[in-house]
C-alpha cells in the first residue's frame, strides 16, 4: 500500500524508513506500476554485418513490436519480431527473438531503450538502470584486487 492508496484521515502505519523510501523514489509506485525500462543492446558485430540501414530498420521493428507487446503471449510477440524483421531485411534467429519477446511481453516491461554495445542510444529515453546500482557494479580501483572474487 502506498500513501496514494490510503485514506487521508488514517495515520500511515508503515515504518519511517518505508515512508522515506516512498518519498525518495517518487511516490511509492513500484516497478510494475511504473514499468522497468527494457534495454536492448545491438552488438557491434551485428551492426557491422548488416549495415546502418538494416540496424535502423531493426530498431524500427523492435519499437513497433514493443508498442503493442503488452498483454500478448511470448510466442505471438516472437512471431511478430521475426516477421517484421524479415520484412525489413533482417534475419533474427529464434533464440534471440524468444529472449526479446520475453522481455517485451513481460507485464513489468516499461519503455523500450535500444543502444549499441558502445553505449550509443538508438531509441528511447530515460535511465537505463532505473537509477539503481548495486555495490557489485562499483569497481574499486585497487590494483591488488583479484580478477575474480
Amino acid at each position: 500500500m502506498t500513501s496514494a492508496d490510503r485514506p487521508t484521515d488514517q495515520p500511515d502505519p508503515r515504518p519511517e524508513a518505508d515512508r522515506a523510501a516512498e518519498a525518495r523514489d517518487g511516490g511509492g509506485a513500484d516497478d510494475r506500476e511504473r514499468g522497468r525500462p527494457v534495454h536492448l543492446v545491438i552488438g557491434r558485430a551485428f551492426a557491422e554485418a548488416v549495415g546502418p540501414e538494416a540496424v535502423q530498420a531493426y530498431v524500427g521493428t523492435l519499437v513497433a513490436v514493443a508498442a503493442d507487446a503488452a498483454g500478448r503471449g511470448v510466442d505471438d510477440v516472437r512471431s511478430d519480431i521475426v516477421r517484421r524483421a524479415a520484412a525489413a531485411g533482417v534475419d533474427v534467429d529464434t533464440p534471440e527473438a524468444t529472449t526479446i519477446a520475453e522481455r517485451l511481453a513481460d507485464p513489468a516491461a516499461g519503455p523500450l531503450i535500444v543502444s549499441t554495445d558502445d553505449g550509443t542510444r538508438l531509441h528511447g529515453e530515460g535511465d537505463i538502470d532505473g537509477g539503481r546500482r548495486s555495490a557489485r557494479q562499483e569497481e574499486p580501483s585497487d590494483p591488488e584486487r583479484p580478477l575474480y572474487s
